[in-house]
């Protein structure tokens, strides 16, 4: 379900979108991030952590999720004007 609360580490609750917003806080000065959102899969209310590509520390540390949410890493590329 959209907006589904989750407790944190350390206990506060938080919906996917706050913590997709803190995992993008934590990112923010990293070259190779793109973008992060919030969506569900089969796993449920899920963030996405899109990529230029494979950075080269390792994703390891998001294995088990940000803020109880599953992290998918998608490498997307360069973010780029449209031809048009």
């Amino acid at each position: 379900m959209k907006g589904e609360v989750l407790s944190a580490p350390g206990g506060s609750l938080v919906t996917v979108e706050e913590a997709a917003k803190s995992l993008a806080a934590t990112l923010s000065t990293k070259p190779w991030l793109v973008s992060i959102g919030a969506g569900r899969t089969a796993r449920g209310e899920t963030i996405y952590l899109y990529v230029t590509h494979r950075a080269p520390t390792s994703f390891d540390w998001l294995r088990n999720g940000w803020c109880g949410f599953p992290v998918e890493v998608v490498v997307s590329g360069r973010m780029r004007m449209a031809d048009g």
